[in-house]
């Protein structure tokens, strides 16, 4: 797991993860990437629709799915996204029977409120033949 990256100026990236423990076959997830005073949090939320995939040697579920990113820039919150699923946005066009589907994704400025309309606001149902 790549834990830390140095660029030709010498300043670090470091990448922190999370696995619950609880869960012996969960997946790993990223949680937080830090460069200079400037970080990245990821906060994941449980799925409905657990995925569960099998390798040679074992399997791995994924029960969680990303929630929402803050960005932090001096430990204060210069953005922040939130993303919703169709499955909980009563108005989402498409229906899956298995998966989860972005159905909306929401800016806010570092006071908390909506800049704008949600970046990701309405799926069109298509066909990809």
């Amino acid at each position: 797991m790549l834990d830390a990256v140095t660029d030709t100026h010498h300043d670090t990236i470091t990448y922190s993860y999370y696995k619950n423990q609880s869960e012996s076959l969960g997946e790993i997830y990223i949680n937080r990437i830090d460069y200079q005073s400037n970080a990245i949090l990821f906060f994941r939320n449980g799925r409905p629709d657990v995925q569960t995939r099998y390798t040679a040697d074992f399997a791995v579920a994924t029960a969680y799915r990303l929630g929402a990113i803050d960005i932090l820039s001096n430990g204060t919150r210069v953005r922040k996204y939130e993303l919703g699923y169709c499955e909980v946005i009563p108005s989402c066009p498409i229906r899956k029977t298995e998966g989860s589907l972005l159905g909306s994704m929401t800016q806010y400025e570092s006071n908390g409120v909506s800049r704008r309309q949600p970046l990701i606001s309405r799926l069109e149902e298509r066909s990809f033949n």
